[in-house]
């Protein structure tokens, strides 16, 4: 029960008087700003007793106070207090995600994005795509994202991809790409698409109906280039505003999920990922040398053929051309590509629901790439709503791949990379996927380490996707490097034929290592936080069929929810995130059910009813419904700018 109506810019007024004065002092001192106090129900503090109490209090965007229901509503003023019952529903600190690929969503726009993750009703997958096409004006594409990742075909019930009949009633007046696991490095394409695309029976690529001759909607290459290069023009169209609105469905959408803040690479491709893009016959498209592309040793060979892995995949690596890859427009085209362009004008316009740690990708790459970004950028620097964390994720910097160790920087090419970030006290997050990379890179840091050493500074492993001897892991312990992960099994099989796999959760949290939990989500894996503890914590995969986490690697609940929370404050370089103890940042969501008592294959359809992102309600629906009024209020007044810059 409301004992007074939601006063949101007396908030918003805390929030700017406190956002940079440290946490005890805003709480002191914070006397004329209004307390909203959540009562009456399961708060998880995520303290280091795992403490659950009745109620807390958040004044401006801190917490207040946290404890039993009568003494934290007696900190109330008259007058001055929104009261919630929560009636007995579970609240946690906001959801972190280590790795998630999200500023780029302004760019390669959310809104035209179909997300059916984790639906497994076919039908409901298709109310999901007509609101998806609801969402967008008519004729606008719209389709998933560059891997086949974000759901299998197998995870449907009835499973199977959809048919050209099923998209046509679900989205009769938008063109429709889709690509998914268990579909092969093809698409399918509504009939929208075949006449924007002017696809006809002949044309390379269009499958024909059997005994028929018409066309069914799946396409391979080249045919799906041309749905591919139609949807990147598409992206290049849009302004400034339109991307920052996109990127406000995103956050729409993660607040929803649980998801208050995140880790990622700030460049913008979410379908070109460096040398492994196609982008043959796109005017102004940017190659991948040939000599970029990862080679096989003969015994990896060997072994990837008698597994049934097609060859063209050993011997070219994921190389020019790759159908999973969405075509690449050069930097010199749209000046809006940059994802931090819409994320800054969302801050200035105090519409950011998510905070976000965007590490830097040195245009480039090499050496000559890192020193032009420490020397001549601005880094490590914002505030608590979004931050330039370092450089990373470092991909060009090379992964053991297929066996083959010269796909590696050469060391001494690392070690002039690992020179000038640690010498310059540079944060720094790099992407590595396998024992044997880790390996390679611990001796050169270890090296470095003792001429300019580390301590202190918020370095990286990122994406580890199989187990790491203990050897490594007590490297890493020692010196103080976090790992986050990329659940890339998920999808019940790895994308990458040379990752042994498991993800080894279970080690991690049995090694003392600073462990955060990623997703790789809106890349190659899906986004969603709960289905991505789901799996950590049942082992169980999209697809029912598909290669399952084993037991010695799941862990329980408490510890998925920790990867998710607290033990991810270093690696986003933010002490004040991921519990909710007196002076932490007030970021919390109120559950759709409990997460500790919901029959695990339910863990990944929790969501959030009610989302609070630096004392502000961003998300709200059911029970909740109107606390997010202002916020939607001010959201719809934006957009509608949007539309006209």
């Amino acid at each position: 029960m409301m004992t007074q109506s939601f006063n949101r810019s007396a908030l918003t007024a805390a929030l700017l008087a406190t956002s940079l004065a440290p946490a005890l002092a805003a709480a002191q001192h914070a006397k004329d700003e209004q307390t909203l106090i959540l009562y009456n129900g399961r708060i998880h503090v995520m303290d280091d007793n795992n403490r659950v109490v009745d109620a807390i209090a958040l004044r401006g965007n801190t917490v207040l106070a946290v404890g039993n229901e009568g003494d934290v509503r007696a900190l109330a003023k008259k007058g001055q207090a929104v009261e919630v019952d929560l009636k007995g529903r579970t609240v946690l600190p906001g959801l972190i995600d280590g790795n998630i690929h999200g500023t780029r969503n302004a760019y390669y726009c959310w809104t035209s994005n179909i997300r059916i993750d984790f639906i497994s009703d076919r039908n409901e997958a298709l109310r999901q795509i007509s609101r998806t096409a609801e969402a967008n004006a008519r004729g606008t594409w719209l389709w998933t994202t560059r891997l086949p990742a974000v759901f299998h075909v197998n995870g449907l019930s009835p499973p199977g991809m959809f048919t050209l009949a099923e998209l046509d009633r679900a989205a009769p007046n938008n063109p429709v790409m889709i690509m998914a696991n268990g579909f092969g490095l093809n698409a399918q394409l509504n009939s929208a698409a075949i006449k924007a695309l002017d696809l006809k029976a002949g044309d390379l690529g269009v499958e024909l109906g059997e005994g028929t001759g018409t066309l069914t909607g799946k396409v391979a290459m080249p045919a799906l280039d041309r749905a591919r290069t139609a949807i990147s023009r598409q992206f290049e169209a849009a302004s400034l505003g339109q991307q920052a609105s996109c990127y406000l469905d995103f956050s729409h959408a993660m607040n929803r999920a649980g998801l208050t803040s995140y880790a990622g690479a700030q460049q913008g491709g979410i379908f070109n990922a460096g040398a492994w893009s196609a982008n043959a016959g796109v005017p102004g498209a940017r190659l991948a040398p040939e000599a970029d592309a990862p080679r096989a040793t003969p015994a990896y060979r060997e072994k990837a053929l008698a597994e049934g892995v097609l060859p063209t995949s050993i011997d070219r690596g994921w190389a020019e051309p790759n159908p999973m890859a969405m075509p690449r427009f050069d930097y010199d085209g749209n000046p809006h590509r940059d994802g931090l362009n819409p994320v800054n004008e969302l801050d200035r316009a105090g519409l950011l629901s998510t905070r976000v740690l965007a590490m830097l990708d040195p245009r480039g790459g090499g050496i000559e790439g890192v020193k032009a970004t420490v020397y001549h950028s601005v880094g490590m620097m914002g505030n608590d709503r979004v931050r330039i964390g370092g450089i990373g994720p470092g991909f060009y910097m090379g992964q053991v791949r297929f066996g083959n160790t010269a796909t590696l920087l050469p060391p001494k090419d690392y070690r002039q990379i690992i020179e000038t970030l640690a010498c310059n006290r540079w944060n720094w997050t790099d992407q590595t996927y396998i024992e044997a990379t880790v390996r390679y890179k611990l001796d050169v840091i270890e090296a470095v380490n003792r001429t300019c050493p580390i301590a202190g500074l918020r370095w990286s492993f990122e994406g580890i996707q199989e187990p790491l001897a203990q050897a490594s892991l007590d490297r890493i312990r020692k010196l103080g490097i976090g790992v986050t992960t990329f659940s890339t099994n998920i999808q019940g099989r790895s994308p990458l034929p040379d990752v042994a796999g498991p993800t080894p959760f279970a080690d991690l949290v049995r090694s003392g290592v600073k462990w955060c939990m990623g997703s790789d989500g809106t890349l190659g894996n899906p986004s969603d936080p709960f289905g991505h503890m789901w799996y950590a914590v049942t082992g169980e995969t999209m697809d029912p069929n598909g290669l399952k986490q084993p037991p010695s690697q799941r862990i329980s609940r408490l510890e998925a929810l920790k990867a998710k929370t607290v033990n991810c404050r270093f690696h986003l370089q933010n002490d004040r995130i991921g519990s909710l103890r007196p002076g932490d940042l007030a970021d919390l969501i109120v559950l759709s059910d409990d997460y500790f008592t919901v029959p695990e294959t339910d863990i990944r359809y929790l969501h959030s009813l009610l989302t609070i992102m630096d004392g502000n309600p961003v998300y709200a629906e059911g029970p909740f419904s109107s606390l997010d009024d202002p916020f939607v209020a001010k959201i719809k007044v934006f957009k509608d700018n949007a539309r006209v810059r």
